[in-house]
Parts: C-alpha cells; sequence; structure tokens
C-alpha cells in the first residue's frame, strides 16, 4: 500500500467527512461574526469622528474667542514690536 492509497483512505472515513464539515460550518459562523462587526464598529468609528469634530469646533471657538479690546476695529494683520 503506498503512501497515496493511505491518505485517500483517511480522507473517505465518516469521521473525517464530519469533522471536516464542521469545521467548516464553524469558521463561516466566525466569518459572518467578523463582517458584522466590523460593520458595527465601522459605524461606531463615524459618530465618533463626528462627535470628535464637533467638540473640537467647540473648543476652537471658545480658545479664539472675540477680538482682542485692543483690536476691536482692526480688520488686518498686526504687527507689535517690543524691542523698546
Amino acid at each position: 500500500m503506498d503512501i497515496v492509497d493511505a491518505i485517500y483512505g483517511f480522507i473517505r472515513l465518516p469521521l473525517v467527512n464530519i469533522g471536516v464539515t464542521v469545521l467548516s460550518v464553524v469558521s463561516s459562523i466566525i466569518a459572518v461574526c467578523q463582517y458584522l462587526s466590523k460593520k458595527r464598529v465601522v459605524k461606531e468609528n463615524i459618530t465618533l469622528k463626528n462627535e470628535v469634530s464637533e467638540v473640537v469646533l467647540k473648543y476652537n471657538n471658545l480658545v479664539q474667542g472675540d477680538k482682542s479690546q485692543f483690536f476691536q476695529d482692526n480688520s488686518g494683520p498686526v504687527s507689535i514690536d517690543n524691542r523698546g
């Protein structure tokens, strides 16, 4: 009996066929679960990016605030020289 016949005989065993079928079903279920999880995570990521953008815009508005009391009428660039 050569090695090819031995492998062929092993593959034809009913227990091996059942095991391969079970592994195929389990791997398919895992793949579907991973796909659905990734889809959910991508949606959450988009939502979080939008929330972060809103927070950053609010923070920028707070930091920039209104014009300085010294430059309320100035609309151009300001050059300050403190060399004395």
